[in-house]
C-alpha cells in the first residue's frame, strides 16, 4: 500500500495512507437521527423511526423547519442532498445540480434529547436551537468525510541504520482529513523521541 504522503521529522518517518477499513461515524453513537430515503447510498440509523410524511410522502414541518410531534414536543429537521459524479458527497444545502443530485434523506433532533445533551441556553434553560442546527450540520459534514474516503491512518517509523525502511513505533487509524492524520502523528513525537534515538555514526 503506497502512502499518499509522507514527511521525515528528526529520527522518524511519518507515513499517512487512505484508511479503507474504517467504522461508519455513525456506528460511534450519536444523539441526532439520519434516516435514508435512498438505502443503495447509505443506510438509515440502527433502530431509527422515521417521521411522519404527508400522502406525497413529503415531511410535515412547520415553516421554521420543525417537525411538531402529535404527543408535544418537536425535532429540528435537515434535510441531506448527495450529489452523485465520479464519487458521492453529501450536503445539507442543494447542490444545483438536477442531473447528478438530489435530496436522499434527512438529519433531525428532538428536544428531549437536545435537553438531555444540554444543547441549551444557560439564561432561559430552554433548548438552543441554533446550536442543535449546527450540530446536526457538523455530524453530517463527519459523515461526508467517510463517504468521500477522507479518512486516513498512519505509521510512525524510527529511522534504524540497519533497516530501510525502519521499525513502525507507533500507528493509528480512524482519522479524518490528511491534516488532521498528521498532525496527531506530530503531536505523538516529543514521547516517542526519548525512547528513539540511534546515534548513527557508532552504527556505521
Amino acid at each position: 500500500m503506497n502512502s499518499v504522503k509522507t514527511e521525515k521529522i528528526g529520527n522518524f518517518i511519518i507515513k499517512i495512507y487512505l484508511d479503507n477499513d474504517n467504522d461508519s461515524p455513525r456506528s460511534w453513537g450519536s444523539s441526532s437521527t439520519i434516516i435514508s430515503l435512498v438505502p443503495r447510498h447509505f443506510s438509515s440509523d440502527k433502530d431509527a423511526i422515521p417521521l411522519e410524511t404527508n400522502e406525497d410522502g413529503k415531511l410535515i414541518l412547520d415553516s421554521e423547519g420543525f417537525y411538531n410531534y402529535a404527543t408535544g414536543g418537536k425535532a429540528l429537521v435537515l434535510p441531506i442532498y448527495m450529489y452523485s459524479h465520479s464519487g458521492d458527497t453529501i450536503s445539507t444545502k442543494p447542490f444545483g445540480d438536477p442531473w447528478d443530485s438530489g435530496l436522499v434523506g434527512y438529519i433531525y433532533m428532538n428536544n428531549l434529547t437536545a435537553m438531555a445533551e444540554k444543547i441549551i441556553i444557560p439564561e432561559t434553560g430552554s433548548v438552543d436551537w441554533k446550536a442543535v442546527e449546527e450540530r446536526l450540520k457538523g455530524e453530517i459534514a463527519i459523515f461526508d468525510q467517510y463517504i468521500r474516503g477522507d479518512v486516513y491512518c498512519y505509521n510512525t517509523h524510527a529511522i534504524n541504520p540497519f533497516d530501510e525502511h525502519g521499525e513502525i513505533i507507533d500507528s493509528c487509524g480512524d482519522i479524518y482529513a490528511l491534516d488532521e492524520a498528521l498532525q496527531m502523528a506530530k503531536d505523538n513525537l516529543p514521547k516517542l523521541d526519548t525512547n528513539y534515538e540511534f546515534d548513527l555514526a557508532e552504527a556505521t
